[in-house]
């Protein structure tokens, strides 16, 4: 995409400028899973998804 000038530079620094940031909040992500409490996080997840599927509604203005 770069080579045929469809992503930007600007998007390209921003991205290798966040970098840090999201591997930084999987490696504390992987650290502090407890696979003995699977079921917990899928159900926050699974909530987290629907939060945002209803914030996404048209109904909120």
């Amino acid at each position: 995409m770069a080579a045929q000038s469809v992503l930007a530079p600007l998007a390209i620094w921003l991205g290798i400028l966040m970098l840090p940031a999201y591997a930084f909040g999987g490696l504390a992500g992987r650290a502090l899973f407890n696979p003995e409490r699977e079921r917990l996080y899928r159900g926050v997840a699974y909530a987290m998804i629907a939060l945002s599927i209803v914030m996404g509604l048209p109904i909120f203005g």
